[in-house]
């Protein structure tokens, strides 16, 4: 009987280089985004978290000319044969303030209007719309608290409250 001698092979995940490769991206991208965004990981996939403020003027959706920029360079990124079968899970959150204008009733349109400039400026640039989904969770979903155990406001927590995440993953 003739006995197989298994090789092993390094074998690197794409997941991996994505997030490599993302984070690369993040280092090289204007300063007002390197210093208001993060890559990691979840249970899912990599996790690309801005700040709101590098992406959008208080209270609009409309995406900052430097928000453009790094979307751009994500998009090429994930229009790569590597990462075709991976999915843009993009979500928007607020902070606890109320809004009410015309446009924004509540900080729930504000959220999902965010999330959907977003999936709408990857669409231009090309990624197919079936990878794409748009999220807004209001407050739901705060990364800290917007107060403290007193009541007082936590203006800090507060802005990180404001972000989009964008979630990558198979």
């Amino acid at each position: 009987i003739k006995k197989e001698i298994r090789k092993e092979e390094k074998v690197e995940r794409p997941i991996f280089s994505l997030f490599n490769n993302l984070s690369s991206i993040l280092d090289g991208s204007p300063n007002i985004i390197k210093e208001n965004g993060e890559v990691t990981f979840d249970d899912e996939g990599v996790v690309l978290e801005f700040k709101g403020k590098a992406f959008f003027k208080s209270g609009a959706a409309d995406l900052l000319p430097e928000a453009k920029q790094i979307m751009a360079t994500i998009a090429e990124e994930m229009n790569a044969p590597t990462y075709a079968k991976y999915f843009i899970d993009v979500e928007g959150h607020t902070d606890d303030v109320p809004i009410k204008t015309l446009r924004f009733p509540s900080n729930w349109e504000l959220s999902a209007s965010r999330a959907s400039s977003v999936v709408r400026y990857f669409i231009t640039l090309s990624l197919n719309p079936i990878r794409l989904k748009a999220s807004g969770y209001s407050d739901t979903k705060p990364k800290l608290p917007n107060k403290d155990l007193t009541g007082n406001v936590l203006k800090e927590n507060q802005a990180a409250n404001r972000r989009v995440v964008i979630r990558l993953h198979p």
